[in-house]
């Protein structure tokens, strides 16, 4: 069970994604996802969508010399050949619509554009459909890794495939973790030098390794993958250490540096004080992510809300933070609108009534419907 089972998986905001500020050097990225697939249908019972007489075309035209021609009709994925890979671009990195509509596996690129109309396109399925955003088709994501079980129930073996015996560790507390506390800290009471230290921790362990070699997705597809060398960038692609590209400094949370900018830091936070605070908890994300720690540690840093309203389309009310596509309709897509209606006091939830008819006063008596309405969380 090499993907493991098929069933939901936390699936990241395009913040999350696009929160890893390097994924050319940074290796969480692509260590934590799932980005490509191989196809296991053999040819005589493949689902495979076919081949259309545009992408043919396209394709035969453009193909690397060592592939096959191709033909309308064909199926377009065969059985052992990558099936699906994922981009998480941005909107000034969109890649040409033709070209990838007309790859022999499912291309699922977030931003593309067309060289002849000049438009710009969110999430489309290889028919065009688009997705996400509140769209009626669901969108395919770029999944989380970290629990993927191989070994499920033992072994390998599809036969264990309904299996809940896990073969796996859970995480109760990790190390990264102990270090970005402590860093947090140190930040908060200005010693922002030993902040970065234990930052640097992590970013170390995060680099590539000289030796390691970084994934042909990567490499190929990465829009930033240009700052490669030419030996990098050359298969099986080896790495030289890439720790001075991703080692932090008082820059990264500094107003008015380069490296601050890079940060994205929402509108709220202008000081530096405030960019540290908002640093760790974006390394956190990158470091934690699908873990499950977001909500509570936000919550306690009394940064939930505008993070949420700044950064998770889905759950945000606030119009015009996102950059807007062409294939839109009925509110639905990416038009640049939060598509949510987060509130401040959704950051606490409200105590069930079944809990508050059992308070009771001092005397032990159920305290009344006012008592019980004073007692409940603000906007409940």
């Amino acid at each position: 069970m090499g993907y493991g089972r098929p069933f939901g998986t936390f699936k990241p905001t395009d913040w999350g994604y696009d929160n890893f500020r390097d994924k050319v050097n940074d290796s969480r990225y692509y260590k934590t996802f799932s980005y490509e697939y191989l196809s296991n249908m053999p040819l005589a019972s493949s689902t495979s969508y076919t081949w259309t007489t545009a992408a043919a075309t396209w394709w035969n035209a453009n193909k690397p010399a060592s592939q096959p021609i191709v033909k309308a009709g064909d199926k377009r994925i065969l059985n052992g050949q990558r099936a699906l890979i994922y981009l998480e671009n941005e909107r000034d990195e969109a890649l040409d619509s033709t070209m990838v509509m007309s790859m022999p596996f499912q291309f699922m690129v977030r931003w593309i554009r067309s060289a002849t109309t000049g438009r710009y396109y969110y999430r489309l399925w290889h028919n065009g459909t688009n997705m996400g955003l509140a769209n009626p088709m669901t969108s395919p994501y770029l999944s989380s890794k970290k629990y993927v079980d191989p070994l499920r129930g033992g072994s390998s073996d599809e036969a264990n495939f309904n299996s809940e015996s896990g073969t796996r560790d859970a995480i109760l507390m990790r190390l990264a973790e102990t270090y970005l506390i402590r860093a947090e800290a140190y930040g908060r009471k200005g010693n922002y030098a030993l902040a970065v230290a234990d930052i640097n921790v992590l970013r170390d362990r995060a680099a590539y390794k000289s030796g390691e070699s970084r994934p042909n997705v990567l490499v190929e597809w990465e829009p930033k993958a240009v700052s490669l060398t030419l030996p990098e960038k050359t298969p099986p692609y080896v790495a030289v250490n890439s720790y001075s590209k991703i080692m932090v400094n008082e820059n990264y949370f500094s107003p008015g540096t380069q490296e601050a900018n890079r940060e994205r830091y929402i509108p709220t936070v202008t000081t530096k004080a405030d960019m540290f605070i908002h640093f760790i908890y974006n390394e956190k994300a990158r470091e934690f992510i699908s873990e499950g720690l977001q909500w509570e540690d936000l919550h306690n840093a009394g940064i939930l809300y505008e993070r949420v309203v700044y950064l998770n389309q889905m759950a945000s009310d606030r119009p015009g933070l996102w950059p807007v596509a062409t294939n839109t309709a009925s509110g639905n897509g990416q038009d640049g609108n939060g598509k949510g209606q987060m509130k401040k006091h959704y950051t606490f939830r409200p105590w069930p009534n079944a809990y508050l008819v059992q308070l009771t006063d001092e005397s032990g008596k159920p305290i009344n419907a006012a008592a019980r309405a004073a007692y409940q969380n603000p906007g409940y």
